[in-house]
């Protein structure tokens, strides 16, 4: 199975201010003008020194059980609401996408500069980044083939445990991207990405995001609890 790697060009990436908002804790609101200055100020210093990447490759598979894919031999137990949302697939596109070492050692430097409102817009800027680079492989699919394909699922979300990563990553080369696990299954750098996005004629983009999430807790939260 041949895989795809690609190095990113941050401007290419576009970062949605609104996600960048979100992800510092404001909602929908705007923040005020000395965070907007840092926040441009770290963006400035992310441009400079980062260098995303992404890989994938698209391998046979199916859902085998309301709860369980398998994917080329490797059977994933990612949980009914998962399993659901990629039902009808025939093949599936495993993927890593991250903000790169270079933006980590960015990150770690401003941790160590006991700035830690700089500390903190520099980890969100890197979780909107992040997730950015998961949306180019979206996009690169999308002018691949004409088939449909589901939005991407990742260990650690919706009932998927996260220790699963090592299944995915045994499927993938030797460090994707730079990208190597620890031991409790979590990846380094730490803004990286992994999962999965169905394909196949039957598939369907079902509901995303916080419709089929159950952690009220998270920051993106954009849906009102019951």
């Amino acid at each position: 199975m041949q895989y795809k790697a690609f190095d990113l060009d941050f401007d290419s990436l576009a970062l949605d201010r609104r996600e960048l908002y979100r992800a510092l804790g404001y909602g929908d609101t705007t923040p005020d003008p000395g965070i907007l200055g840092m926040l441009d100020e770290v963006l400035g210093a992310t441009a400079q020194v980062c260098r995303p990447r992404i890989l994938y490759g698209i391998r046979p598979g199916s859902v085998v059980a309301p709860n369980r894919i398998e994917v080329d031999g490797t059977e994933f137990r990612t949980g009914k609401i998962i399993a659901d949302s990629l039902s009808g697939a025939d093949r599936f596109c495993l993927f890593v996408a991250t903000a790169g070492r270079e933006f980590e050692d960015f990150r770690r430097t401003c941790k160590e500069s006991g700035d830690c409102v700089r500390e903190f817009i520099a980890d969100a800027v890197g979780s909107v980044l992040a997730e950015a680079c998961v949306a180019q492989v979206e996009q690169r699919l999308d002018l691949e083939a004409a088939t449909p394909h589901t939005y991407p699922y990742s260990p650690g979300y919706c009932g998927w445990r996260v220790t699963e990563q090592k299944l995915l990553f045994g499927l993938l080369p030797e460090h994707p991207c730079g990208i190597e696990l620890t031991e409790s299954s979590l990846m380094y750098p730490i803004k990286s990405v992994s999962g999965v996005i169905g394909i196949g004629e039957a598939v369907e983009r079902k509901p995303y995001g916080c419709a089929i999430c159950r952690n009220a807790n998270c920051y993106k939260r954009r849906i009102p609890d019951p």
